[in-house]
C-alpha cells in the first residue's frame, strides 16, 4: 500500500513538473522551463518540451541537443505525432532532407491530418508525380535504366506512391527481378485505393 501511494506520489510531482514547465514556456520563459522539466527523467513530454525549447535557441549546438532530446521521446514515445514533426523540423534545418521526409511520412501514419506536415507531404507527392511521368516517357524510349532511377527518386520523395511502385515491378519483371517485383506489389497492395487493387493483383499473378 505504502508503494503505491509513493508511486502515485511521484507520478503526480512529475505532471505537475511538466504542467508548470507547459506554462513557463506559454509565458516566454524558455530557461525556466528547461531548467524545471531537466528533473524530470524518462517522462516523454518532458523531453519533447525540453527539445522544444532547445530548438527555439535556433543555434548548431542547441539543435543537436533538441535532436538529442526528440529521439529519447521518440524512444520512450514511438507513437507521438509532434515528437516526429519536431524531429522533421530540426533535420531539414540541419540540410538533412532524406532524415526529415522520413520523419514527416512517420508523422502522416500516425497522423494524416497533422497540419505542420501537409503542405511538405503535398510538395514530396507532386515531386513524385513528375519523376513518375518522366518515368514513364523513358519506358516509351525503351530507357528502362533511366525509368528505374527516377522511380527510385519517386519512391523517396513518396515511398507510397502506388504508380510509382506499380511501375517498378512491371519493369523490374520485364528485367526477371521477379522477387524484387513481388515486393513492390505486395507493398503496394498493403494501402493502395480499392479501384487500383485489381490492376496490383493482376500484376502479381503475371510476376508468379
Amino acid at each position: 500500500m505504502l508503494d503505491r501511494s509513493s508511486a502515485s506520489s511521484t507520478r503526480r510531482l512529475v505532471w505537475v513538473t511538466v504542467v508548470e514547465g507547459l506554462r513557463e514556456m506559454k509565458g516566454g520563459e524558455f530557461h525556466a522551463a528547461m531548467t524545471r522539466l531537466r528533473h524530470v527523467e524518462d517522462n516523454g513530454v518532458a523531453l519533447y518540451l525540453q527539445a522544444v525549447c532547445e530548438a527555439r535557441r535556433d543555434n548548431a549546438e542547441a539543435r543537436d541537443r533538441a535532436l538529442r532530446l526528440v529521439d529519447k521521446c521518440i524512444a520512450l514515445d514511438p507513437s507521438c505525432a509532434d515528437a516526429f514533426v519536431l524531429r522533421g523540423h530540426l533535420c531539414l534545418s540541419m540540410g538533412n532532407r532524406s532524415e526529415a521526409k522520413s520523419a514527416y511520412w512517420r508523422t502522416f501514419e500516425l497522423c494524416p491530418n497533422h497540419p505542420h506536415v501537409q503542405g511538405f507531404l503535398a510538395q514530396l507527392q507532386k515531386e513524385a508525380t513528375k519523376l513518375y511521368e518522366a518515368a514513364f516517357a523513358c519506358v516509351f524510349k525503351h530507357e528502362h535504366d533511366r525509368a528505374l532511377d527516377c522511380l527510385a527518386e519517386a519512391l523517396d520523395a513518396a515511398p507510397k506512391h502506388p504508380q510509382a511502385l506499380l511501375l517498378q515491378a512491371c519493369l523490374r519483371r520485364r528485367l526477371g527481378r521477379f522477387e524484387s517485383a513481388l515486393g513492390d506489389l505486395e507493398y503496394c497492395s498493403s494501402f493502395c485505393r480499392a479501384d487500383l487493387r485489381p490492376q496490383v493483383l493482376r500484376q502479381i499473378a503475371l510476376t508468379y
